[in-house]
C-alpha cells in the first residue's frame, strides 16, 4: 500500500516536471511540487487510518517478528504460498496455462497467519487472481491495459500540461502497484469505479466540441 501511494506520488511529480509550459526548473516550483507531493502522501495515509484499513498496530504486527525484518511476516508468506499453488495450478497443462481454470476455481495451500489449510477461490494479488481464473491471456490483456492507462495519461500531460491527467498518471500508477499484493482492481465490488479513470483519460484525449 505505501509503496503504491509513494510511486503513484513520484508519478505524478515526474509527469509534472515534463508538463508542457515549463522552462526549466526552478526552486519556487520544484517546493510546491514536493509540498503537494507531500500533502497527497499524508493525505493518503490518513485516509487509509481513518477508514481503518490499516493502523500503526497493523504496521507494527508486520514489521517481521523478532527479527524485524520481512522473513517474519506470515501475510506475505500466505501471499507466497497462494502464488505458487496457483503457478503450479495453471502449469499443470498448456490449456490452463494460456486460458486457466475458469472463475470460482479454488486453490487449496497453507495459509501460515491461520495456521490452517485453506480451499479459497480468491488470493491477493490481481495479477495472479486472473493468472488462476483466465490463464496468461487474461492476465496479461489486465497489464496492458493498465500499462496503457499509465502511457496514456502520462502523454496527456506532455502534450496538454492537463492537472487532471497528472493525477490519473499518479492514480493508474499507484493502483497497478498495489495490484501487485492486493486485489484491488479485480476482487471487490468498488473495482468499477477505477473504470471512471479511463473514461476520464478518453474526455481529456478528446477535442473539445466546437460550437455551431
Amino acid at each position: 500500500m505505501w509503496l503504491a501511494v509513494a510511486s503513484g506520488a513520484l508519478a505524478a511529480f515526474v509527469a509534472d516536471l515534463g508538463r508542457s509550459g515549463k522552462q526549466g526548473l526552478r526552486l519556487g516550483p520544484l517546493v510546491s511540487r514536493v509540498l503537494l507531493i507531500a500533502v497527497f502522501t499524508a493525505g493518503s495515509i490518513a485516509f487509509v487510518y481513518a477508514a481503518g484499513l490499516l493502523t500503526p498496530g497493523d504496521v507494527a504486527a508486520r514489521s517481521g517478528g523478532a527479527d524485524g525484518g520481512l522473513a517474519g511476516d506470515v501475510s506475505l508468506w500466505a501471499r507466497f504460498l497462494s502464488w505458487w499453488e496457483i503457478t503450479r495450478t495453471v502449469t499443470a497443462s498448456p490449456v490452463t496455462l494460456v486460458f486457466g481454470t475458469g472463475f470460482g476455481h479454488e486453490i487449496t495451500y497453507f495459509r501460515p497467519d491461520l495456521f490452517s489449510v485453506v480451499s479459497i477461490p480468491y488470493v491477493d494479488g490481481s495479477f495472479f487472481q486472473l493468472l488462476l481464473n483466465t490463464g496468461v491471456a487474461g492476465a496479461l490483456l489486465l497489464a496492458l491495459l493498465y500499462a496503457r492507462g499509465i502511457a496514456g495519461s502520462f502523454r496527456l500531460v506532455l502534450g496538454t500540461g492537463s492537472v487532471y491527467a497528472m493525477w490519473l498518471t499518479a492514480s493508474f500508477t499507484a493502483l497497478t502497484i498495489a495490484a501487485l499484493s492486493s486485489s484491488l482492481i479485480t476482487n471487490y465490488r468498488f473495482t468499477c469505479i477505477w473504470g471512471f479513470l479511463f473514461a476520464v483519460m478518453e474526455t481529456l484525449r478528446s477535442p473539445p466540441a466546437e460550437n455551431s
